[in-house]
């Protein structure tokens, strides 16, 4: 259905994942088959490390990794000859970032840079505070909505938006290794 449709405007296809459940890796996994062949490239936008795992085998060889904001806030700690390693390991050819004090620490691994505004990525939930109950069947009532939480121990109101806690970020850097930029739909007040 939708990957056919997305696959026939050319250009290839774009799938970007989230942290994965076991349910959600067999979701994943028929999402990619359902891109028909000859379709251009398959691009996987990667924030699971059993996923990126997967990517390695041989059904995905022609895949374009990329690693999401969540795992690149992981490669950001990792000892720089490790990343570079784990990096070439897992075919990582882009990584997509939200912080302009992360791309020195990216230069050395050669990778393009998906820039994102304007959500700047913190940490994730699985709690839902408009449907009020952890992991669970969703009826997608934050879609395009955004909780503020504020606090006097915050230095700027936290952003929830799906399930992920973050910060209104300002423009994009002028940078040579962003050639792309990730504009989500403004951020709206929700409850």
């Amino acid at each position: 259905g939708d990957m056919r449709r997305a696959a026939a405007l050319g250009g290839g296809v774009t799938l970007v994942t989230p942290l994965l459940s076991d349910e959600a890796f067999d979701r994943v996994e028929a999402l990619a088959r359902a891109v028909p062949r000859g379709a251009g490239p398959l691009e996987v936008v990667v924030n699971d490390l059993g996923l990126l795992r997967v990517l390695r085998g041989r059904a995905w060889k022609n895949a374009v990794v990329c690693l999401g904001r969540v795992l690149g806030h992981r490669v950001k700690v990792m000892p720089p000859d490790f990343a570079m390693d784990f990096l070439k390991e897992h075919r990582v050819s882009r990584v997509e970032l939200d912080d302009p004090a992360l791309l020195p620490r990216f230069e050395p691994f050669g990778l393009n840079v998906s820039y994102h505004l304007p959500f700047r990525y913190i940490s994730t939930t699985r709690f839902c505070p408009w449907e009020l109950h952890w992991p669970a069947p969703c009826s997608f009532s934050c879609l395009g909505r955004v909780r503020k939480l504020e606090h006097p121990r915050l230095p700027a109101p936290l952003l929830l938006r799906g399930q992920a806690y973050g910060l209104r970020s300002a423009a994009a850097p002028r940078h040579p290794l962003i050639d792309r930029l990730v504009s989500e739909p403004p951020l709206k007040a929700g409850r």
